[in-house]
C-alpha cells in the first residue's frame, strides 16, 4: 500500500506479466458473481452477437456445413458447441432458424445437437431452468456442458451423459465463439525498431480498499502502469505458437502486439476432439489483416462491468492456414464486429457449400452491415410510417429489441390505420413475440405488445399477450385490470366484473377498479 497527502493507494500487483495479471482473475470472478445478471442488467453488451440476424447467418453457414458432409456415412449428429453462451439468447435464435432450415429441406432435426457451454455453473443453471429450452433438451436437440476456454479438454454432456474427448467425434465439430476471445487472457509484447522483443508487465493500483469491493467495483476502480522486460526468445513451448511469433519477429517493428495464447490453445484443444477437425465461427472486435498489427500503441482496455480487448484475428488466421485450413474473413474492415470462419478440417476444399454460404451471409452482406443499418435508422423513427416499420421488422427477422424502439411511434400511428394495416401489424406482433427470448428482467414485452393492441382496438389479441405477461411475471393487479378492460370492450361483462373484484382483493386501494365497478356496473 502506498500513500500521499490526498489519497491512500492500494497496490494490487506489481510488474506482473500481462497474461498472468490479476485482471483475468477479476474477470473470472466477475462472471461467477454476476451470472446472467451481467447481461440482464445491461453491463456486458451482447445484442450485436445475439440478435436473430447473426443467428440466421450462422445457421445458414452451419446448415451448409452439414450438407457438405455427405461423404460421412455415420449417423452421429453434427455437434455444434457454443463457447461462452452467456444468456443463451443466441442459441435460442440459432436453434429456431436451423430447425426451420432442416424442415424446409427434409432433413431430420436429430441430425444435429447444439451444446451450450460456459465456465460458470451460474449460467448453465439458468439455461437448464429456462422454459424455452426445455423442449430442445427433451428431444436431444440441445445439451449443456461446462467448458473453460483456459483449461478444459473434454465436454461432458449434462443430458446424454456423453463424454467428448480427444478423437471422440467422427464428424467435424462446429464451434461458435462470439465475444469470447476478447475476454480471455492474452499476452502483450513490444517489438522495438531493432526487432528486440519485450514482455509488457502490468502494475495495478486502486484508491479504494479492495476488501470492500466486488469484482466489478474493483475493475472499475483500477489504475494501471506498464513496464517492459527484454527477452531473447518468446517463451512458447508449443511449436504452433512459436511459428506465429517467429513470423512476427521477422516482419514487425515499433509496435505492441496482443497475442491470443489462451484462444489459440482453446482452438487447438477443440480441434483434437474430432477426427475430422473443426469449423469455427467467431464474432468479435478485431482485424485479421497484418497491417492492423503495425505501429500499435498499448491496447485500450474497455470496461463494461467486465472488460474486453481487441482480438488479434491475424494470429487465428495464420494458425488456421499453417495447419492446412482455410480462413474466411470479410474483405473490408468491420465497423463494429468482425465475423470470421475457420475451416480447420482434414479436407477443407470439399466444403464448397459452406464457403458459398459464408460468401452470401457475411462477405456480401453480413451481421456487421445489419448492425450499421439499424443503428443509422433510429434517428428517423419519428417520421416513419407503418410500411417502413414493417419492412425493418422483416429485415431484422422480427427482432423484439428493435420492435421496442418502434413502439412509441406505432402507438402514435395506431388510430389512423385501416383494417388491413391493423391485421398486418397483428401478424407482425405474433412473429416478434415468437422471436423473443426473455431474460426475466424488468422488460415486459408481452405487456407492451398487449397495450399496443389495445390502442388498435384488437382486444382479443391484447388478451393473449396480457396472459403471456402473467405467465412470465405472475398475476398483478395492473395486468388483471387491463384484462378486465379488454373483456368490457368485448362486451363480456361477467368476466370483467369478476376480474375487477379480484383486482380490489389484491389491491384494496385501486380506485380505478372501484370506480369502474361503480360507474359502469352500478356495483
Amino acid at each position: 500500500m502506498e500513500g500521499n497527502k490526498d489519497k491512500t493507494w492500494y497496490l494490487l500487483e506489481d510488474a506482473q506479466l500481462f497474461s498472468k495479471s490479476l485482471l483475468w482473475d477479476l474477470q473470472h470472478q466477475y462472471f461467477n458473481e454476476k451470472g446472467v445478471d451481467a447481461w440482464r442488467e445491461g453491463e456486458v453488451p451482447h445484442y450485436i452477437t445475439s440478435n436473430p440476424t447473426i443467428a440466421n447467418s450462422y445457421a445458414e453457414i452451419i446448415f451448409s456445413f452439414l450438407q457438405d458432409q455427405h461423404f460421412i456415412t455415420d449417423d452421429e449428429p453434427l455437434y455444434i458447441c457454443e463457447l461462452g453462451a452467456g444468456t443463451g439468447r443466441f442459441a435460442f435464435h440459432f436453434l429456431k432458424r436451423l430447425l426451420l432450415l432442416c424442415e424446409q429441406n427434409g432433413i431430420a432435426s436429430t441430425s444435429f445437437c447444439y451444446i451450450l457451454t460456459d465456465f460458470t455453473s451460474a449460467n448453465t443453471a439458468f439455461w437448464l431452468a429456462h422454459p424455452y429450452f426445455s423442449e430442445y433438451f427433451a428431444k436431444g436437440l440441445s445439451d449443456v456442458a461446462i467448458w473453460d476456454v483456459n483449461q478444459s479438454e473434454q465436454l461432458y454432456l449434462h443430458f446424454s451423459k456423453k463424454n467428448i474427448s480427444v478423437s471422440t467425434l467422427i464428424r467435424p465439430l462446429a464451434v461458435i465463439a462470439n465475444y469470447v476471445f476478447d475476454s480471455v487472457p492474452q499476452e502483450l509484447y513490444y517489438i522495438d525498431d531493432k526487432r528486440q522483443w519485450s514482455q509488457c508487465l502490468l502494475s495495478l493500483i486502486t484508491d479504494k480498499d479492495p476488501k470492500e469491493m466486488n469484482a466489478a467495483e474493483t475493475l472499475a476502480s483500477l489504475q494501471y502502469n506498464y513496464q517492459y522486460r527484454s527477452i531473447e526468445q518468446v517463451p512458447h513451448e508449443e511449436p504452433y505458437l512459436q511459428r506465429i511469433t517467429d513470423n512476427y519477429k521477422r516482419q514487425l517493428t515499433n509496435t505492441h502486439i496482443l497475442f491470443p495464447t489462451a484462444g489459440l490453445h482453446c482452438l487447438h484443444r477443440m480441434r483434437a476432439l474430432s477426427k475430422e477437425g473443426i469449423l469455427l465461427l467467431s464474432a468479435d472486435k478485431g482485424d485479421p489483416s497484418f497491417t492492423a498489427l503495425e505501429n500499435k500503441q498499448l491496447p485500450r482496455i474497455t470496461y463494461h462491468g467486465s472488460f474486453s480487448l481487441s482480438v488479434n484475428y491475424h494470429s487465428f488466421k495464420t494458425y488456421c492456414e499453417q495447419n492446412g485450413g482455410i480462413a474466411l474473413f470479410p474483405e473490408d474492415k468491420a465497423a463494429s464486429v468482425n465475423v470470421n470462419c475457420l475451416l480447420l478440417l482434414n479436407e477443407p476444399d470439399k466444403y464448397l457449400s459452406t464457403k458459398r454460404a459464408y460468401q452470401r451471409e457475411v462477405f456480401d452482406f453480413g451481421p456487421d452491415d445489419f448492425y450499421t443499418i439499424i443503428s443509422h435508422q433510429y434517428q428517423y423513427i419519428d417520421n416513419m410510417e407503418l410500411q417502413q416499420i414493417l419492412a425493418y421488422l422483416r429485415f431484422s427477422y422480427y427482432d423484439s429489441r428493435l420492435f421496442l424502439y418502434f413502439l412509441p411511434r406505432l402507438i402514435t400511428l395506431a388510430e389512423k390505420w385501416d383494417d388491413n394495416e391493423r391485421n398486418m401489424l397483428i401478424k407482425a406482433i405474433a412473429k416478434v413475440w415468437d422471436s423473443h427470448f426473455p431474460l426475466f428482467d424488468t422488460t415486459d414485452l408481452a405487456d407492451q405488445l398487449a397495450g399496443l393492441l389495445y390502442h388498435m382496438n384488437a382486444y382479443e389479441a391484447s388478451l393473449i399477450y396480457y396472459n403471456h405477461s402473467m405467465a412470465i411475471f405472475g398475476e398483478n393487479a395492473g395486468t388483471l385490470y387491463n384484462i378486465a378492460l379488454c373483456y368490457y370492450m368485448l362486451e363480456q361483462d361477467n368476466e370483467a366484473i369478476t376480474l375487477l373484484k379480484k383486482v380490489i382483493e389484491m389491491d384494496p386501494e385501486n380506485t380505478e377498479a372501484m370506480d369502474m365497478l361503480k360507474s359502469t356496473f352500478n356495483m
